[in-house]
């Protein structure tokens, strides 16, 4: 007899001949999710009574005769569920070229992550040279020192501009990320990050107001080294609260 659980199992599908005894002719049919999928014989029975129905799982009684598979019912049956199965195959399909696109989007953004984190090592390594020259002449820059911190300031714009530049591709990949379809608590993280690294790219950009003024020292620009100061460590509170709503800690 034709036996269900959740949808998945063997059932009749398809009424044809009906004969005075209450007869008619059906085809039983591997079903998943209710939905036949391949049929397996055709009999002629006579309901004589329901059996098991615990609402997981169901079953009929029959008198059963078995015929000649019927393959005009067959084909009505295949008529009536090839769309719904068209249309779930299209689904899971969708669904298939979503999860790959995202997984392929989480790889991209490792990598460039790697890469945000190559750079930003090579520009502490040479703002750290930077400052510290700053640092050691004092208030009053003497003229004889001019020279060496240029040399140890100048290489640190273009390893700021390879860190933003990175930086902006991270921004890019989450933005792509953004405009699909995503969960709200995934939305919300990538948002979180979208904004994480906006604040990271501006303070990049203050590095290298920084890092071109002591290229070339004047006391108008070293006048505004403080505020920049204060403004990059007021923003990288910020990131590190940021992070922390994402249970990533703040290096």
């Amino acid at each position: 007899m034709p036996y269900t659980l959740n949808g998945f199992g063997t059932r009749y599908y398809g009424k044809r001949d009906q004969a005075e005894d209450g007869s008619y002719v059906t085809t039983q049919w591997v079903t998943a999710l209710y939905l036949p999928l391949l049929p397996i014989g055709s009999y002629r029975v006579k309901p004589v009574g329901q059996g098991t129905n615990w609402g997981i799982h169901r079953s009929q009684n029959y008198q059963v005769l078995r015929v000649p598979l019927c393959w005009e019912q067959v084909w009505h049956v295949y008529m009536i569920a090839a769309p719904i199965l068209i249309l779930i195959g299209l689904f899971v399909r969708a669904e298939m070229k979503k999860d790959q696109a995202r997984d392929s989007q989480h790889a991209q953004m490792k990598t460039v992550g790697a890469d945000i984190e190559a750079a930003q090592a090579d520009t502490d390594k040479l703002e750290s040279a930077c400052l510290a020259q700053f640092k050691s002449t004092g208030p009053e820059v003497k003229p004889v020192a001019m020279k060496d911190l240029h040399d140890r300031c100048a290489p640190l714009v273009p390893a700021v501009d390879k860190y933003m530049a990175k930086v902006s591709q991270m921004q890019k990949l989450i933005g792509d990320g953004l405009s699909g379809t995503l969960p709200e608590s995934e939305r919300n993280e990538l948002s979180t990050y979208q904004t994480i690294w906006s604040i990271r790219l501006h303070e990049a950009d203050e590095t290298k107001k920084i890092a071109l003024c002591m290229e070339d020292l004047t006391r108008e620009c070293y006048a505004g080294l403080a505020p920049l100061s204060a403004a990059m460590e007021n923003e990288d509170k910020q990131a590190c609260s940021l992070l922390a709503s994402v249970n990533q800690k703040c290096e």
